[in-house]
């Protein structure tokens, strides 16, 4: 073949792959919706370890489903692994595009590890991806400083997250908030 010949060929190959690429499991994989629901079952009715091995299976093929790695990480925190769910919520969050999920459910790990700083932290991370996350954000909030949260260390952290997002009202009303009840009025 030409090179003149190879370079629409070139082109088409990389069109498809990119677009394979940026395409949902589902619609590419016909199990992943039967193996997500089947997975979901299994939690419900508490049976965790098959729904670690379902999960398990989609990230078999699917690495980057946020949908899966959530679902393993609380298949593991049912089962008590906690050591296990915290390196692959921190693997997942690292390598996912999508994580919002990933730091909710990490938020309920950091809480049964008994680290509200860290669960706050991961909390500002959920409202810094999805404003309209920012109710539960503010619930959360409400909890872990209910639950032991020092507000001055929180108080810290809500600084630290306005400056990284100093655009966003909802950062700026959460610190007022926790300064307000740390008795650090700025």
């Amino acid at each position: 073949m030409t090179r003149a010949r190879l370079r629409p060929a070139t082109l088409l190959l990389t069109l498809v792959l990119g677009l394979t690429a940026a395409v949902p499991a589902e619609a590419v994989d016909p199990q992943y919706r039967n193996l997500i629901r089947a997975g979901r079952r299994y939690l419900m009715h508490g049976q965790n370890e098959r729904a670690a091995d379902v999960y398990r299976q989609v990230l078999e093929q699917h690495p980057l489903d946020e949908q899966a790695a959530t679902g393993l990480a609380s298949a593991l925190i049912a089962q008590g692994k906690l050591d296990e769910a915290d390196v692959l919520l921190e693997e997942s969050i690292r390598d996912i595009e999508i994580t919002v999920n990933l730091y909710r459910k990490r938020v309920d790990l950091r809480r049964l590890q008994e680290r509200p700083a860290d669960a706050f932290s991961d909390a500002l991370e959920v409202m810094g991806q999805n404003d309209g996350l920012t109710p539960w954000t503010f619930q959360e909030t409400r909890e872990l400083l209910e639950e032991g949260l020092d507000p001055g260390e929180a108080a810290d952290r809500a600084r630290d997250a306005l400056e990284r997002n100093p655009d966003n009202p909802n950062f700026a009303v959460l610190a007022a908030v926790i300064l307000t009840l740390d008795g650090d009025e700025e």
